[in-house]
């Protein structure tokens, strides 16, 4: 008997063309979630929804940099109109641009870092909340490859609740109460 855990829910997930962000869109398409993925590479998104397609995944997709208020609002509106709403969303996007010993990170890549990873993140979340509250409630969970070794509670406004997750920069989990 198959797992339905998202039947019938539609799931927004960003960075989900490859790896890890892949494999989540996976799981959930294949336990009953309808999924828009998106990746800031055209070819990734086309080949990505191809091959969920090919498992019976209700999938569409369209291209977003997460780090473009504007492309992040053509995601939300391309997703509403595929599926009438939004249900929960899995974010997977990010940077990782320095390979190597941490005192030799420039701030420049610091910065770079820090923009996609946590301050897109947190504006993408302010942007996404709307649709979430429309529908009632829903989840938010970014997602990060860092270790996980720091845990914490907190609030984020009404009904919504701040898990951290990882120390890393986007390790954070945020449950809509609605």
């Amino acid at each position: 008997m198959p797992i339905e855990r998202f039947l019938g829910k539609v799931i927004l997930m960003t960075g989900a063309t490859q790896g890890i962000g892949l494999e989540a869109a996976r799981r959930v398409g294949l336990e009953g979630g309808k999924l828009v993925i998106s990746s800031r590479q055209d070819t990734n998104v086309k080949q990505a929804v191809t091959e969920l397609r090919k498992e019976g995944i209700d999938v569409h997709g369209m291209t977003c940099h997460q780090g473009e208020r504007e492309d992040r609002r053509k995601l939300l509106d391309f997703t509403v109109r595929k599926y009438g709403g939004i249900d929960a969303v899995f974010m997977s996007a990010g940077v990782s641009p320095h390979h190597g010993n941490i005192l030799t990170v420039t701030e420049d890549l610091f910065d770079k870092t820090f923009d996609v990873n946590v301050k897109e993140n947190f504006l993408f979340i302010q942007e996404l909340v709307p649709f979430l509250e429309k529908r009632g409630g829903g989840s938010i969970v970014t997602n990060s490859t860092a270790v996980a070794c720091d845990y914490g509670i907190g609030t984020l406004g009404k009904n919504i609740q701040l898990m951290q997750y990882l120390s890393s920069p986007s390790g954070y989990v945020y449950q809509y109460l609605g």
